[in-house]
């Protein structure tokens, strides 16, 4: 029932709502108590005795919303097919379908999407993080110009701390291509 979609050779989303951090919405994100959808997980390995955690009982309300937002359809009833998530097809490597090229042209963002966090009933107050770092420098436009004139080494110095850097530029220019374009280009 829980796809892995992440990179990580752990299923972080299924040890977070097994370490009581939250529950699984519709969208297959956590969503924390506090902070909604808009969190991140880590985990840490050790060989340390700790005490279990007991998982969330709560449960997503299923109001649908991140259904009727998203652009690539991927809820279909209780499945949740990653392969037309707009985010995951931003990141994804290599020339795109004429299917996953229209889902990308949904949004003007040429990396991921949120669409569904967005709309999310459990992301209508949440708090604002305690994290300094995540409140700073903030980037809220990108000059796709000016990062096709930068170097690779050019664009990982002035971007390579951003979460939409780890596939390189070249992803980013071709999304912001995609988007662009008209369906007859």
């Amino acid at each position: 029932m829980f796809p892995v979609v992440d990179t990580s050779p752990l299923a972080d989303r299924y040890m977070a709502r097994m370490a009581g951090l939250g529950f699984i919405g519709d969208n297959q994100c956590l969503i924390h108590e506090n902070y909604g959808s808009y969190c991140f997980i880590g985990t840490i390995v050790t060989t340390a005795v700790l005490e279990i955690d007991t998982p969330s009982t709560r449960e997503c309300i299923h109001c649908r919303r991140c259904k009727e937002i998203c652009p690539g359809r991927c809820f279909d009833g209780k499945n949740y097919d990653y392969r037309l998530c707009k985010s995951y097809l931003t990141q994804k490597k290599g020339d795109l379908s004429s299917e996953e090229i229209r889902i990308i042209r949904k949004t003007p963002y040429i990396f991921g999407c949120d669409e569904c966090q967005r709309v999310c009933a459990h992301n209508r107050t949440p708090a604002p993080t305690p994290i300094p770092e995540f409140r700073q420098n903030l980037l809220t436009r990108l000059d796709i110009a000016a990062v096709a004139a930068m170097t690779n080494k050019e664009f990982k110095e002035a971007y390579g701390k951003r979460a939409f850097a780890w596939r390189g530029k070249k992803i980013l220019i071709r999304n912001d291509g995609y988007i662009k374009s008209t369906p007859e280009d």
